[in-house]
């Protein structure tokens, strides 16, 4: 018997995805679509803990843990220090070119189809924090500017925030505030931190989440150095 090994078309995307919840992972309810459009350049994976052994005979290796952890709406988001200048807005009131560069900078590789995808989904809500004066005021939107962003999402069960990408502790707690608002009350929220990140951990336990699922980042070949003191939740298991 032979196989033919080619990528997947969009109208296939279904199945992969549907594999995904049946094993657990409660993809997003948009996720098939918008997974094809990731541009893969980098071999990683997030992998479950006990086939770790077979990844490594495969070549890849530990590069650190992200655990998903699940708390209820409404989280109670306790406050910090150093919020004052930051200020929301949404992504699509924010220079696309500056958004794109600090992702690729956080993420490890330019995105631009599925960023796009991701944040102006109808589904999903795409919060920047913006960098501003003392009394609040937003930036320009450009790159410098942009202390952070997130995305919540509908899933299969409750909702997953990801990506939080922010540039310290206050501005995450700021945005997954406004990411959750208007989730109602009783509805399951997923973040996926990763470990290695103490602050990103520190905040999910905060939020009275507590952990429920763990998986291993594995590379083949060099690993992405990646500031990942500012990842406190990855965009999605399946994509990094």
């Amino acid at each position: 018997m032979t196989f033919e090994i080619r990528p997947l078309r969009l109208d296939e995307m279904a199945m992969p995805v549907e594999w995904a919840a049946r094993e657990g992972w409660n993809p997003g309810h948009s996720d098939a679509g918008l997974d094809h459009l990731a541009d893969v350049r980098t071999v990683g994976l997030d992998g479950v803990v006990d086939q770790q052994h077979n990844y490594r005979r495969s070549g890849f290796v530990l590069a650190h843990r992200n655990v998903r952890y699940a708390g209820v709406a409404p989280l109670r988001v306790v406050a910090t220090n150093g919020r004052r200048s930051i200020t929301l807005v949404p992504a699509a009131d924010v220079d696309p070119s500056a958004l794109e560069r600090y992702d690729a900078a956080h993420f490890g590789a330019k995105r631009s189809d599925f960023l796009r995808a991701w944040t102006t989904d109808s589904s999903h809500r795409a919060l920047v924090a913006v960098r501003g004066s003392d009394d609040g005021t937003a930036g320009d939107g450009t790159v410098g500017d942009v202390a952070g962003y997130g995305v919540i999402r509908p899933c299969r069960d409750g909702f997953k925030v990801g990506p939080l990408f922010a540039t310290d502790a206050a501005t995450a707690a700021q945005l997954i505030e406004g990411l959750v608002q208007g989730v109602a009350p009783g509805a399951a929220i997923f973040l996926d931190p990763p470990t290695v990140n103490a602050e990103a951990v520190q905040l999910a336990e905060s939020l009275g989440m507590r952990p429920v699922f763990e998986t291993a980042r594995m590379y083949r070949g060099k690993p992405l150095d990646l500031p990942i003191d500012d990842v406190f939740g990855i965009t999605t298991f399946e994509l990094g």
